[in-house]
């Protein structure tokens, strides 16, 4: 969580009101454009007030961070609208086509009793012509509009990945260190290389925010548990059996805090981390299941050849559980308590 008193010190109220309006419409996900928004006139406003330094800041940072979050939150909302769209989109043209085919057939049983044949040749002649010119123009609109939407669509995501890179650039040179903000960073850098479809470059992201965490956190930490699972959703695409490792040290880990929770007596934690864990069990077994099966056993533990690569595709049909969300108040009081002892070591 981004230091609101640091930021006031470095940002004013004004701006650091606005980066919080952004974010609290972030995590209800809501008014994804209103965050952009806001975020971007805060950015702007910070740029042109505020000596060049601001912009080695950790208070900047925080600003770029969001608006990278928030563009790419934009990104997803786009696509969902996208793939909601294409059904309809596909029903309303196999209207037209059978409207089409109703009308050739009518006009084909008025030609069959010789009733104006010739005039009807003409009519139908014209109306061929018009559609066929009217179709050409629609074509040409809708291939235009498709072509102006992806060139949109990756101008925003070169957007959201240069907001992020630059975040990243300024905690790691930082010289008191916000390891679990540049940690963030990483994570956030690896869910954009997942949406890019680069899941070999958001599986190093997650492991360098595993990197990270494991200099400040606790290796049972919550949030390294949910980066494991990143990295399993990452790799299944491209690595099933390296996928299927990091699936199962995510239920080590949660095993282990469930273990913990039983002990100190925490059962509300443990049933609900219980919860968690059994999922993932089912998801690993089910996953493993579907590579035996598409490899015929061809798949060992030893390695995983290009030609078992290949075979494993169908294995991608298991649908993963969707990215573990870590937004809950235990989950910020750990967070929380890492980055306080981080701040610590670094005024020690």
């Amino acid at each position: 969580m981004a230091d609101y008193e640091e930021m006031r010190a470095k940002l004013g109220r004004k701006l650091v009101d606005q980066y919080e309006e952004a974010e609290g419409f972030l995590r209800e996900g809501s008014e994804t454009e209103k965050a952009v928004d806001l975020l971007e006139s805060a950015l702007k406003e910070t740029s042109e007030s505020f000596p060049e330094s601001i912009k080695a800041s950790a208070s900047y940072a925080e600003l770029l961070l969001s608006y990278g979050k928030a563009l790419l939150q934009t990104l997803r909302e786009q696509e969902t609208e996208d793939a909601l769209l294409g059904p309809e989109v596909l029903k309303s043209i196999e209207a037209k086509d059978a409207a089409e085919e109703a009308n050739d057939k009518e006009a084909e049983a008025s030609k069959a009793d010789g009733e104006g044949e010739d005039k009807l040749e003409d009519e139908e002649a014209g109306e061929e012509e018009a559609e066929s010119e009217e179709a050409d123009g629609d074509g040409e609109e809708g291939e235009g509009a498709e072509d102006a939407q992806d060139g949109d669509a990756q101008v925003s995501f070169e957007l959201a990945w240069e907001q992020l890179e630059n975040a990243r650039v300024i905690f790691d040179s930082l010289s008191e260190r916000k390891d679990h903000r540049l940690a963030d960073v990483l994570e956030t850098l690896g869910d954009f290389s997942m949406e890019n479809d680069n899941f070999e470059l958001a599986a190093k992201d997650y492991q360098a925010a595993i990197d990270v965490r494991l200099k400040i956190e606790s290796q049972e930490s919550r949030a390294i548990g949910g980066l494991h699972h990143s990295i399993y959703l990452a790799l299944r695409r491209i690595d099933p059996l390296k996928a299927i490792d990091s699936l199962n040290r995510a239920i080590q880990l949660f095993d282990r805090r469930i273990a913990k929770a039983k002990e100190e007596n925490r059962l509300e934690d443990a049933e609900g981390e219980t919860s968690l864990s059994n999922e993932m069990k089912e998801e690993v077994k089910a996953f493993a299941d579907a590579i035996d099966k598409a490899t015929n056993g061809a798949v060992s533990g030893v390695g995983f050849g290009a030609q078992a690569a290949e075979e494993s595709k169908d294995a991608l049909t298991v649908q993963p559980r969707k990215k573990a969300k870590l937004d809950s108040s235990a989950d910020a009081k750990e967070s929380s308590d890492a980055a306080g002892a981080s701040d610590q070591k670094t005024e020690g």
